[in-house]
């Protein structure tokens, strides 16, 4: 607990509680409820615009992070290699999606780095 924010949160809030209470005798239910609702708004409009602030600048930060992870040239040159027909690793390109693919007459090859150290 921050008792630095408490001494100096605690008298304040006192000395509001205290005025509050004088002026809810002094003054009329309407022109309390007035203040009260003017309040209300100006809160609210205080709020929000600090909300679309910090939304604009939330917005402009993930727009710079997409483009700094922006592929460079990669796309072009997959654009290329499968209109030719071959693949960037020497295969042919079939045209078929990966996960078009029958698995049946697919085959697994592991390749061990031999020798087993230890």
């Amino acid at each position: 607990m921050d008792y630095n924010l408490c001494s100096i949160m605690l008298p304040l809030v006192l000395a509001g509680a205290f005025v509050g209470v004088i002026i809810s005798n002094i003054l009329p239910e309407a022109i309390l409820t007035i203040i009260l609702v003017i309040v209300l708004f100006y809160l609210t409009y205080d709020s929000l615009s600090k909300a679309i602030g910090l939304w604009k600048k939330e917005t402009i930060a993930i727009e710079k992070k997409k483009l700094a992870y922006k592929p460079l040239d990669g796309g072009e040159e997959k654009k290329e290699t499968e209109m030719s027909g071959v693949t960037p690793n020497g295969g042919v390109n079939t045209g078929l999606n990966s996960g078009s693919l029958d698995n049946s007459n697919t085959q697994l090859i592991e390749v061990s780095a031999g020798g087993g150290g230890g």
